[in-house]
């Protein structure tokens, strides 16, 4: 690995793409960091306008790897860590270039455009310099295209709206030139140490050394983080199918008790929920190389989730794979079937032992079929 402290400009421009690989978790930053980043921009700005001479802000670092680069494409560089900064700042220059192209400085937000945020003359998703989880693409590509989409009410639009907002504020309390000396600074004092792995380093442990060291990510990041390390060539399409549905129905708290229900499932009664990562790490290291087998992991885990939603939330049974609790669903044409049964809404549920025994074959069970 390799170090070098650099300022933001010289970390993006260029023909590239940052990409955040499917491990990490969706942008994060709330109002107290956007405000606490956005106070030190406007030291220095204040810093700059009153004509002393600034030293750079150190922002911290970021951790790229390089990335599989394709013929005709851009250089690739995965966002080991560091992608909440990274994403923070390309939503701040967005935002920059859109107060320029309202306030009549085409020229000025055309700059920033190409510069910073897209390579010009690549298309699809090689066309953005940075490219987020799937998760948070759609928001991020509609900020950097000012689509009518754009500033939504996830995390990705909160920081955009906060930035468009924070710049008029200072636009209309300073006047001219303020946009300008807020420009020079996001690119040229903000100082970052960009931490760059070779081919043969083990990215997945460099995160994993670095994340796994008491900073908030739960048993199911980790396990997430893992799997999809193991899938490079089936990553995205087993993210867009199986996971991320399944991490939006659940939620984080339902998605690690999945996790660990799983495990017991298995035979591992004695695991803590504090072991979840490590245990399923145990189990799934010998796939590794096998992305079907690891598919096929991710879809029984999926199916699982579904049944739990059935005990924990019965009244959407509703929204059931097949949408209608009469007739029998088959999903997964390649998975045994072994049928199971629910009364309807109607009829009174069990209780007590018997319903624990049936809530134990729903989740157990490999294909589900629905019998009214």
């Amino acid at each position: 690995m390799r170090a070098q402290e650099i300022s933001f400009l010289k970390l993006v421009q260029g023909d590239k793409q940052f990409q955040v690989p499917l491990y990490q978790r969706t942008y994060s930053w709330g109002r107290e960091q956007l405000e606490r980043l956005w106070e030190d921009v406007l030291e220095l700005v204040e810093q700059q306008a009153s004509g002393n001479s600034s030293a750079p802000h150190f922002l911290g670092s970021v951790v790229l790897a390089p990335g599989q680069i394709q013929a005709g494409g851009v250089q690739r560089w995965l966002v080991v860590d560091g992608q909440q900064r990274l994403t923070t700042l390309m939503l701040a220059f967005t935002a920059l270039s859109h107060h320029l192209k309202e306030a009549g400085d085409l020229r000025g937000a055309d700059r920033i455009h190409r510069q910073i945020l897209v390579n010009e003359f690549h298309e699809g998703l090689d066309h953005y310099r940075l490219l987020p989880t799937q998760a948070d693409r759609t928001a991020y590509t509609a900020c950097v295209q000012y689509r009518a989409e754009a500033g939504g009410g996830d995390n990705i639009g909160t920081a955009y709206r906060y930035f468009r907002g924070v710049l008029a504020e200072g636009a209309e309390a300073v006047g001219d030139g303020w946009t300008a000396t807020v420009e020079t600074v996001l690119k040229d004092l903000l100082s970052i140490v960009e931490i760059t792995a070779e081919s043969g380093d083990n990215v997945y442990r460099i995160f994993e050394s670095i994340n796994n060291t008491g900073v908030g990510l739960s048993q199911s990041d980790l396990l997430r983080n893992y799997v999809f390390m193991l899938l490079p060539q089936r990553g995205e399409r087993v993210y867009r199918e199986l996971w991320l549905p399944m991490q939006q129905s659940l939620g984080p708290k339902r998605l690690e008790l999945l996790v660990w229900l799983d495990l017991i499932l298995r035979g591992h009664h004695k695991t803590k929920q504090s072991e979840i990562y490590r245990e399923q790490q145990k189990r799934l290291q010998p796939l590794a190389g096998d992305e079907n087998a690891l598919q096929q992991e991710v879809a029984q885990l999926a199916e699982r989730g579904r049944r739990l939603m059935h005990i924990v939330e019965p009244d959407r049974v509703s929204s059931a794979p097949c949408g209608k609790s009469s007739s029998v669903c088959r999903p997964g044409a390649d998975r045994p079937t072994t049928h199971w049964r629910f009364t309807s809404s109607t009829r009174s549920r069990p209780a007590g032992r018997a319903r624990r025994r049936r809530h134990r074959h729903w989740l157990t069970s490999s294909r589900i079929s629905y019998v009214a």
